[in-house]
């Protein structure tokens, strides 16, 4: 039996349903009223499944006279709609809202807008709409508009360039009497604008006629709903929809998004082109969602002695980071499952806002320093560090980084220097550590050095380390022996496949180092949420958020399992200013805005788990991590 008409039309144009061509083909619709009505439903699902993936080509630029610069401004950002209110004068078509604008600023429709056009046809690369909205009378307006528009072939027959009559419009049953290259602005509940859709460029609509909402908040449900329903029969259409006269703020534009408006109606275009254009960034969509380890808590809080400290410090992670990554995985977060909490104020000796340097010293001395400045005070006088200070206890150390070992947070746990960047000397100080374990990347820094020298060699030949380049290597290290890893791949972000060396370094420390009756101490930075959020890429942030958040769940375990075991989480600082806008627990997606490239004065949380760790509530200085990570050694080995 022969296949029936309607899906060669369905199938036509990689599955795109051609829906005109059937409802235009009565021989289709009578013959096959069923197939006709499958059509429109595979049609509209098909539609409806889409997501709209923004760009600054989904702004419209709202009375784009009023600029500085009409057209010009909004195309060169990369509008993909905008408007111009005209008003017709004896035989001249002024651009003006009113007759008073063009006594104030005479601008002629065609000087302003469609010769700039033509001279920039050749680089449009996206669909462009010009609404046109007509002040004056209708047919005398619209007839001088297209008298000057056909003038230019080039325009009208472009595939590109939509120009759509808005305001004062004739008729709908007239539509069909003007150029096709004319398009007319819809109204969505007139049903001649539904009967004539093949002359409705877009659909455009009053916001205060759905809600009074000022763009703050969220709009309330009965009021979203008829959005909603608008919005799904225009595209239920193959038409795109806008709503003019609503707030034009960040949570509108967002609001807006969610709801998949297709065109953002605005009065800033500098502004919406920014945050359109930096969405990439600012956005992060649900990627592999992972289970947590459930913490049993048996001795959390409990006042018995710590064996062990592990100090995880994820780098430039203040709480909206969390509360990111949090939100990517879907409300769940390991780090969050610890309960007692507390906040770190982070200023250094001579700033407001810290950097690495001061803060990792602060928690590796406690001492305060000013920023640049590697566990030495602000006179460069060196003070010992807590791998430094333990070794004395005969209690061991591992020194662990998904970034360069040689900066600033892992240094200031084996290096005394008053200059963050000196990263060879930085390398060299630690042939004088005693610390068990090191792992990062940054090997150039110890093999590749101006003065010549193999300090991977030196490890070797003085102090006994076995060094390896490669994370695959690390279980072939035979029991006991002291290591150095530097592996590039640590330095590599999670996204270009950095894969878990962090939880697998974590694991190899903890086995390695559990075996000293005295304990140990481990200092694990998640480097990357730094440089993530110094990027401001979300994104990539969220990612390594996570990824640091895996190997917390990891070490809760072993809380758990060996009992003498305290797990403290903080940062040195936050990064990026991050303020959460946007997102969904349900689905994982986060959206945010940084207003930095740099650090920012807030305090940053303190988590802890296990024994002791009542002692980390409260708010108190970074520096006082270090002394209450020194006490509870002390404590352990006096018994008091």
């Amino acid at each position: 039996m022969r296949r029936p008409d309607y899906f060669a039309v369905y199938f036509k144009g990689a599955g795109k349903p051609m829906l005109l061509d059937i409802i235009k083909n009565q021989h289709i619709m009578s013959k096959y009223p069923f197939a006709f009505l499958l059509a429109t439903v595979f049609y509209c699902g098909a539609l409806h499944s889409q997501t709209i993936q923004y760009t600054v080509a989904n702004a419209h630029a709202h009375n784009d006279y009023e600029h500085n610069i009409p057209f010009v401004q909004a195309f060169r950002l990369g509008f993909g709609s905008i408007e111009a209110d005209v008003i017709l004068q004896g035989d001249k078509l002024f651009v003006a809202h009113d007759a008073r604008d063009i006594r104030k600023r005479p601008l002629l429709f065609e000087e302003t807008y469609i010769k700039p056009l033509h001279a920039a046809l050749s680089s449009v690369n996206h669909e462009l709409i010009l609404l046109i909205d007509l002040k004056t009378e209708a047919v005398s307006t619209l007839q001088k508009v297209i008298s000057i528009i056909q003038q230019y072939p080039d325009l009208t027959g472009s595939n590109q360039i939509k120009f759509v009559i808005t305001g004062n419009q004739p008729p709908a049953s007239a539509f069909s009497q003007y150029p096709s290259w004319v398009y007319f602005d819809g109204n969505i509940h007139n049903p001649e604008h539904i009967k004539h859709i093949d002359r409705i460029g877009i659909f455009s609509d009053n916001f205060r006629k759905y809600t009074p909402w000022n763009g703050k908040g969220n709009i309330p449900g009965t009021q979203i709903l008829r959005l909603k329903e608008a919005i799904k029969k225009a595209h239920s259409l193959n038409k795109k929809i806008r709503f003019w006269g609503g707030p034009d703020n960040i949570n509108t534009w967002y609001t807006f998004m969610d709801l998949q408006v297709d065109y953002i109606n605005t009065d800033r275009v500098e502004e919406l082109a920014e945050f359109l254009k930096n969405l990439p960034g600012t956005t992060s969509l649900p990627a592999n969602q992972y289970e947590l380890y459930q913490p049993v808590y048996v001795v959390d809080g409990l006042d018995k002695p710590v064996k062990n400290v592990i100090l995880m410090i994820g780098d430039g992670t203040g709480l909206t980071q969390w509360y990111a990554g949090y939100t990517g995985n879907k409300a769940r977060l390991n780090v969050f499952n610890m309960r007692r909490i507390g906040l770190s104020l982070t200023r250094s000796a001579d700033s407001y806002i810290t950097d690495s340097g001061a803060g990792g010293t602060a928690m590796a001395t406690g001492n305060k320093t000013n920023n640049n400045f590697i566990a030495v005070l602000p006179d460069s006088t060196a003070v010992p560090s807590i791998p430094e200070l333990l070794v004395k206890k005969n209690i061991h150390s591992a020194i662990i980084s998904t970034g360069d070992i040689t900066d600033a947070t892992p240094a200031s746990f084996y290096a005394h220097v008053p200059d963050r960047n000196a990263s060879e000397t930085i390398a060299e100080h630690f042939l004088r550590s005693d610390a068990d374990i090191l792992i990062g990347s940054g090997v150039a820094s110890f093999d590749k050095r101006k003065d010549g020298r193999n300090i991977l060699q030196e490890l070797q030949q003085q102090k006994g380390y076995t060094v390896i380049t490669d994370i695959n290597g690390i279980d072939t290290v035979a029991a006991g022996r002291k290591l150095v890893l530097l592996d590039e791949e640590a330095g590599r972000p999670s996204y270009k496949g950095r894969g878990n060396l962090l939880q697998r370094s974590l694991a190899f420390s903890v086995n390695a180092l559990r075996k000293n009756k005295n304990g140990f101490f481990i200092m694990a930075e998640g480097a990357q949420v730094d440089w993530a959020a110094h990027h401001n890429k979300l994104e990539w942030m969220v990612q390594e958020v996570q990824d640091l958040d895996r190997a917390i769940g990891d070490m809760m375990r072993f809380v758990d399992e060996n009992k003498e075991t305290l797990l403290i989480v903080t940062a040195d600082h936050e990064t990026g200013g991050l303020t959460l806008l946007n997102g969904s627990l349900e689905t994982g997606k986060v959206a945010g805005q940084f207003s930095s490239d740099d650090h920012s004065a807030v305090c940053v949380p303190v988590f802890a788990y296990g024994p002791q760790s009542n002692l980390f509530t409260g708010v108190y200085s970074n520096t006082e991590i270090f002394s209450k990570i020194m006490f509870l050694f002390n404590k352990n080995k006096t018994g008091k």
